[in-house]
């Protein structure tokens, strides 16, 4: 499937899609390092939109395994759920509250 979008119309569009996302994941990511609040309520709802749109995915998608589906919705909501977790642990929400309110 992935080659067929990348021979037909929709491959500018997916090249684009992949080099905006790559770029915001690279700046959460050294906005995380360095503690940032916005960094951390980003990592937060993007984590949340990545189980809801995993379980969506689950309920709604037909596939030909549904074993592997199960697998990786599963192994989605687990990493997940570990993230938030953490996330949430008195150490790290101290660690982005330290700074100022950037």
């Amino acid at each position: 499937m992935l080659l067929q979008i990348l021979d037909g119309g929709l491959s500018h569009v997916l090249i684009i899609w992949l080099i905006v996302a790559g770029s915001a994941g690279i700046v959460i990511g050294i906005g995380v390092l360095k503690g940032k609040r916005w960094a951390w309520k980003t990592t937060i709802i993007q984590t949340v939109l990545s189980i809801a749109i995993g379980l969506v995915y689950f309920s709604y998608t037909n596939t030909y395994d549904p074993t592997t589906k199960l697998i990786g919705t599963s192994i989605e909501l687990i990493f997940g759920i570990v993230i938030i977790g953490y996330f949430f642990q008195p150490h790290v929400r101290a660690y982005f509250n330290r700074l100022s309110t950037t």
